[in-house]
């Protein structure tokens, strides 16, 4: 799982280096597999302007350009085509370092003086998916607007500089499969409060009921599906996501589609439950039924590659067909398309032990089959569909329709353990009082009632027994 700093940030007031920080979480817990710090390997690339172009006396695919670079005007010579005179551009200049290795000296191109180079996306380890606007193979042409930063480190000013943890998650902490679970461990092993970013998503009051817009819901395998909530968007209006929101996905590796899907994956990865939306229109009936699959179904997932199912495995279809392969992939039968118009969000829970052998057997694992096969809190998953349709409205995206569709045939059931501080002490070789264990435990969010029974958070279902009390109370110790 990565995580970038600047996200974690949210959740907690972090006053070390992110090397420290690592260290800190691999203490308490969080293993850190790597450490990358983005933006580091670019220096003395700054924002310039093209004041003048004119041919290359000795050749005919390049031109000599005149730019300035806020303290002087060298002169570039280039070959590239998508340049003209007044363009904004990115411009490393002598002894500039660019990612992969790449030095910039000064030097002749058939024999006149080039003092550095434009720069293309590529160059900046940039993809058209972070700048679909922009073009591969060409000169990155930066917005007219960043005329006033000319000379200013274009590291800065694109904002490119990211410090990101990768973080070996182990199976029995899934809750940390997210940005929010990161979170909270990282306050608590610095020892600060958990700022809780997303209090509201505990406190919304959604009315259920048994249609919305003409479509329902039924569960017909509730010893596999364990909860499934639907809520609908109406007036979409697809495109490209916020910088922000782009900036965060790439943070841990994933690909901005469209603004619809991109919620689906943000949400996924800052609160740990997977989700996936429909085109309402593409559901025939407007009747969606979790169900087993028939042997030798099939449905052609997002991928375009045809799987062919078994009774023994889970799908998410309409009266008809098959529309998505429960907790591992959606059908291409029903994939968000620029069309789309109204759309359905859908935030299931999963038996996880039924998402990994489905996965295996189709020959697809996925970063919501890798979630849900670890078994995941049903009681997270409205939390995710608000969240879900909250950034819609924050995106300008859609609007959303009241209440929604909850099929919760199987309740979660909170852990309760008792506080047997004698047992605790022994394991742990300690000598603690009962108050400094419920000190300790209340920093993770887990309750302690009647004075001796400890509640395991919801986000927790890994706390079943007195040993696991006593590791988490030894894991904190020393903070």
């Amino acid at each position: 799982m990565k995580a970038s700093i600047e996200w974690l940030k949210e959740y907690s007031d972090i006053d070390v280096d992110v090397t420290t920080l690592g260290d800190i979480l691999t203490m308490t817990g969080s293993k850190v597999e790597t450490i990358d710090q983005l933006g580091n390997d670019i220096k003395n690339v700054v924002v310039g302007k093209i004041l003048e172009i004119k041919k290359h006396p000795d050749a005919d695919k390049l031109v000599v350009t005149k730019v300035d670079v806020g303290s002087e005007i060298i002169q570039i010579v280039t070959g590239a085509k998508n340049i003209k005179e007044g363009d904004i551009v990115p411009v490393a200049k002598d002894g500039a370092d660019l990612p992969n290795g790449v030095k910039i000296k000064t030097g002749k191109l058939r024999g006149v003086d080039s003092c550095g180079m434009m720069c293309s996306i590529g160059e900046l380890n940039l993809t058209l998916n972070d700048y679909p606007n922009q073009i591969e193979d060409g000169i990155m042409i930066l917005d007219k607007s960043l005329e006033k930063d000319l000379g200013k480190d274009i590291v800065e000013v694109l904002e490119l500089k990211e410090d990101i943890i990768d973080f070996e998650i182990t199976s029995n902490r899934p809750d940390c499969l997210s940005i929010e679970g990161l979170g909270r461990e990282t306050a608590i092993s610095l020892n600060k409060p958990f700022k809780n970013p997303r209090k509201n998503l505990d406190e919304l009051k959604i009315e259920d009921k048994k249609e919305i817009e003409g479509l329902k819901v039924d569960i017909t395998a509730p010893d596999l599906c364990y909860r499934y909530i639907a809520r609908v968007v109406k007036n979409v209006k697809i495109g490209p996501s916020p910088k922000w929101m782009v900036k965060r996905l790439k943070a841990c590796g994933v690909r901005s589609i469209n603004n619809i899907v991109d919620i689906t994956n943000y949400v996924m990865l800052e609160l740990g439950q997977p989700m996936h939306a429909f085109d309402i229109n593409s559901i025939e009936g407007k009747h969606i039924t979790v169900r087993r699959a028939k042997n030798g179904e099939k449905i052609t997932t997002l991928d375009e590659q045809e799987r062919i199912l078994n009774e023994e495995n889970l799908v998410i279809a309409d009266e008809n067909k098959a529309v998505a392969i429960a907790g591992v992939m959606g059908g291409l039968n029903s994939e968000i398309e620029e069309t789309t118009k109204t759309v359905v969000f859908e935030s299931a829970v999963f038996n996880g032990g039924s998402v990994r052998k489905t996965a295996k057997s189709v020959g697809l694992r996925t970063e919501a089959s890798s979630r849900f096969e670890k078994g995941l809190s049903s009681e997270n998953a409205l939390r995710a569909v608000n969240r879900a349709v909250e950034l819609v409205e924050l995106l300008n995206a859609g609007e959303a329709v009241d209440g929604k569709l909850d099929v919760y045939p199987t309740k979660q059931k909170m852990n309760k353990i008792k506080l047997d501080v004698e047992r605790i002490n022994n394991l742990l070789g300690t000598k603690l009082s009962k108050q400094e264990m419920i000190d300790i435990l209340e920093k993770l969010d887990i309750k302690v009632v009647d004075k001796d029974t400890v509640i395991s958070p919801y986000f927790r279902m890994d706390l079943e027994f007195v040993a696991d009390i006593a590791e988490e109370v030894r894991t904190f110790l020393w903070i």
